[in-house]
């Protein structure tokens, strides 16, 4: 809901009394442990990126990700490589194309169709960044991602799935499809008043009203994105850069 600072300190709080454990604990609660630290590392990655502090971030996820793996988590797992390939994407863009294919990989092994989605529309805004494989890859990805959300159902993500898609519609000059999508998106983000979702909601609207040349509509979608940002306290540059971190 956009307290990052109450977010870390509850996800250090997990952390300190999975340290608390007794060496003598049984091994269902090992696993259980190994459980909380991977989500709170993780949540707490989350935290710290939207809070500017990328290496710090990506240090947490990692672990998590270690943790995950190393107990046989392998869901959790998949949640910190979807968020490892957001937050490589600033850093090493190849890598983050790599990260969410290896946690694509992961996730079609253990049929996490959830977890599918989210690195697929993940893979496609990595594909249409920083490489040239967007018409080839990335769009065939974020359709795959929208196609799961719906078929599952997934209220909380196909907004991102859409947006996702709709931003490469609106790259690639089709500003009906990506209206469509942009417009779908914030019904269902309404739902969860999500800021990752509604801010670039908001902003592509405004944006393809600015290229109509219709400025009060642009103006209106523009005020909206500053209004969320304000009410969470969130740097409209951050939410540009880390748009969907899970």
């Amino acid at each position: 809901m956009g307290d990052y600072p109450a977010a870390s300190e509850w996800a250090d709080e997990a952390l300190a009394r999975v340290e608390a454990l007794a060496p003598s604990a049984s091994e269902e609660m090992r696993r259980e442990a190994a459980q909380v630290t991977a989500e709170a590392l993780n949540t707490k990655g989350v935290a710290l990126a939207r809070r500017g502090s990328t290496r710090a971030a990506i240090d947490a996820v990692e672990e998590s990700v270690k943790v995950a793996e190393a107990a046989g988590l392998l869901h959790a797992a998949c949640r910190g490589y979807t968020n490892l390939g957001v937050l490589y994407s600033i850093v090493d863009p190849k890598l983050a194309v790599d990260v969410c294919q290896r946690g694509l990989d992961m996730a079609r092994r253990i049929g996490d169709l959830g977890f599918q989605a989210r690195l697929l529309s993940n893979l496609a805004v990595a594909h249409c960044t920083f490489t040239d494989r967007c018409a080839a890859d990335g769009v065939p990805a974020a359709q795959e991602a929208v196609e799961l959300d719906r078929a599952l159902d997934q209220r909380e993500h196909l907004p991102v799935s859409l947006l996702v898609l709709g931003q490469i519609y609106q790259c690639h000059e089709h500003a009906e499809e990506a209206r469509r999508l942009y417009r779908e998106s914030l019904d269902l983000a309404g739902e969860t008043g999500e800021a990752q979702v509604l801010f670039p909601c908001y902003d592509g609207l405004a944006t393809l009203s600015l290229d109509e040349g219709d400025l009060a509509e642009a103006e209106r979608y523009f005020g909206l994105a500053r209004d969320v940002c304000a009410r969470f306290e969130l740097d409209p540059e951050a939410l540009v850069i880390l748009p969907f971190l899970d």
